[in-house]
């Protein structure tokens, strides 16, 4: 008896904290305002091609997310009625991404991070812009 199994993900690109973190002592941080102030949106990327990553050649942050957050960004200095609006790239890892959304160490992170209900008790998610599905599949005669 074959089986097969398919797993389906939702993967979401922006973790969004908006009005800071969730479960924090301090006053939270009022990131928009932060930013119309400084007139700085801090991105949280990572090194996962075609998502976020550093291009070799160009020592410069890009990739499909990267692509997503500067059209955000525009959005957000028209909304914010700001002359400008620089983006600064933080690195983040897997381990550390929700920590620097909560600490405000980052504004928003542009990668493909998968919205789990467990993640969403620390972080809002955006809209999903990727989804994928996986299925593995084996020969018939191995009857897995």
């Amino acid at each position: 008896m074959m089986r097969r199994r398919i797993l389906s993900l939702g993967c979401s690109l922006l973790i969004m904290l908006w009005g800071g973190g969730a479960a924090q002592a301090t006053t939270p941080i009022n990131t928009l305002e932060r930013i119309e102030a400084t007139g700085v949106l801090r991105v949280g990327y990572g090194d996962t091609a075609p998502f976020s990553y550093v291009d070799e050649q160009s020592n410069e942050v890009v990739g499909y997310s990267i692509d997503i957050c500067q059209r955000l960004a525009e959005q957000l200095q028209a909304q914010l009625n700001l002359p400008s609006l620089d983006i600064v790239y933080v690195p983040r890892t897997p381990s550390n991404r929700i920590m620097l959304l909560n600490s405000g160490d980052i504004d928003i992170e542009c990668n493909a991070s998968t919205n789990t209900p467990e993640r969403q008790r620390s972080a809002q998610f955006a809209l999903s812009h990727f989804f994928c599905v996986r299925a593995l599949r084996s020969p018939a005669e191995k009857q897995f």
